[in-house]
């Protein structure tokens, strides 16, 4: 049981955690560039309660097969003000308290889950990218450490009936499910390497999720699969811009994005745990790291993603890390000094967790006022069968204004991306009006929208062509619009 206390410390992380992303999140107008893809969708699921597959608007029409569940927690919570920015930042909140029981569980200290918690709400790869964003990662990592919560508890409890329904929840929220599946298939090996029985409450449970997530990927992924098969991994990324999201391993990045803190301490508490205390549990997380950087070696999942998970479970594996070290100290003649480690702790995790994650909260990439103006006269302006040519990152918003798109950053699924996205590449920096208009009759484009985010992209202030055909019908500092109408 938690004392007092630890319940008015843990509540006061949780309310630093949400008032540190609510603060940073209402200083921007706008919301962050990936979040309008889950904006339009939970839009839909309002006009629509049944799931579209086929969506009109993107790319012109093209089926989408996603799981909905976030989209349904953001339309049935329309009713509060600004959602999009506290619900997201809510759930965040609420994870830091699922990482202090797993903490708690492994460590069996409570400053050090506390501590632990911490530096969990303050990884700055995550609040990078979470922060002010409409992420579907804000419910689905609480899920995913919840399970793993779940899983360590079932060795003493009877959770069947509570993981099953946290397991569909997850299943209907993000493919990133089958990272914890694969997690789930290495733990039992890692724990036969070194002669640990694994419990038969977890076994039964992991079993559970490992067949029930690979019916969820044929239910969810199925009409993917039959087109591209293997590649679904790849999300139908366009060739040209592969490498940003499936890069190699940068030790400086994993560094900065995970926290010096948090790597030393969740270092220290893997080898105690694996090579000392021989906790089955810290083999459970282990797992989940091991899984995440495999997939990372091999460039299967977003870069970002993976060191944000592996942050997340290096965080929660700190606290072991943190006891270990303390427990060290207090049997040598530094113990007199504990206050004043704990403290160096403490200042440690401000410099290279605290305040790197504040630096991130002040750089998040939002679309400008003067872009937003840009949306706003497309949507007033121009007919609603409109087609605008645009930047990928610009496509769902061009969806969410109610025109049609050529290429948005939902690429699973969608036509020919790799062929659109060159097309505009040539669209926009061409100089000759004649290769423009093969593209601008091939889909059919009305508008042609150069914002700031595209002129930095394509590397162009304006069109580079002229001709009767191309009118410039809108202009600020920032974004230009040009109708085609021949």
């Amino acid at each position: 049981m938690l004392n007092s206390k630890t319940i008015i410390l843990l509540t006061l992380i949780f309310v630093i955690t949400l008032s540190f992303r609510l603060y940073f999140s209402f200083q921007y107008e706008s919301l962050s560039t990936e979040s309008y893809f889950h904006i339009y969708q939970s839009e839909k699921i309002k006009n629509n309660i049944i799931p579209q597959n086929y969506d009109e608007l993107s790319y012109s029409g093209r089926l989408i097969s996603y799981p909905p569940l976030f989209h349904y927690i953001l339309a049935s919570t329309s009713f509060i003000p600004n959602n999009y920015k506290i619900i997201p930042a809510l759930l965040f909140a609420l994870s830091s308290v699922i990482a202090f029981l797993i903490s708690l569980r492994i460590s069996n200290s409570k400053w050090a889950s506390l501590l632990s918690a911490l530096l969990y709400s303050f990884t700055p790869i995550a609040v990078k990218q979470t922060l002010n964003s409409v992420s579907i990662y804000s419910l689905a990592l609480p899920l995913i450490f919840l399970l793993v919560y779940l899983t360590i508890i079932a060795k003493e409890k009877n959770i069947s009936k509570y993981f099953i329904l946290i397991s569909v929840l997850l299943f209907f929220s993000h493919p990133s499910f089958l990272i914890l599946t694969l997690a789930f298939i290495l733990y039992p090996l890692l724990l036969k390497l070194v002669n640990i029985k694994i419990n038969e409450n977890r076994k039964e449970v992991i079993i559970f999720f490992i067949i029930l997530s690979l019916l969820a990927v044929l239910l969810l992924f199925r009409q993917d699969l039959s087109q591209i098969g293997f590649n679904t991994i790849f999300q139908n990324i366009p060739d040209q811009i592969k490498h940003n999201y499936f890069r190699s391993i940068n030790p400086v990045e994993i560094i900065s994005g995970i926290g010096l803190l948090t790597l030393i301490f969740g270092l220290i508490g893997i080898s105690n745990g694996i090579f000392k205390s021989k906790q089955s549990s810290i083999f459970l997380i282990s797992s989940l790291i091991i899984s995440t950087f495999i997939l990372l070696l091999f460039k299967l999942i977003d870069f970002n993603i993976g060191i944000m998970i592996l942050g997340l479970s290096l965080a929660i594996l700190s606290s072991l890390g943190m006891n270990v070290f303390f427990t060290y100290i207090s049997k040598t003649k530094l113990h007199k000094f504990k206050l004043f480690f704990i403290l160096l702790v403490l200042l440690l995790a401000i410099f290279t967790s605290v305040i790197p994650s504040m630096v991130s909260a002040s750089n998040i990439d939002v679309f400008s006022k003067e872009e937003i103006e840009a949306f706003a006269f497309l949507r007033e302006k121009t007919s609603k069968l409109s087609t605008v040519a645009a930047f990928s990152i610009e496509g769902h918003l061009i969806n969410l204004i109610g025109r049609s798109n050529i290429i948005d950053t939902y690429y699973l699924g969608a036509p020919a991306t790799t062929e659109r996205f060159n097309d505009l590449n040539i669209l926009f920096k061409t100089e000759l009006f004649s290769a423009a208009k093969q593209i601008i009759d091939r889909y059919g484009v009305d508008y042609i929208l150069l914002t700031k985010h595209g002129k930095m992209f394509y590397n162009v202030e304006k069109l580079n062509y002229q001709d009767k055909c191309i009118k410039e019908v809108f202009r600020n500092e920032e974004a230009r619009i040009y109708s085609t109408e021949c």
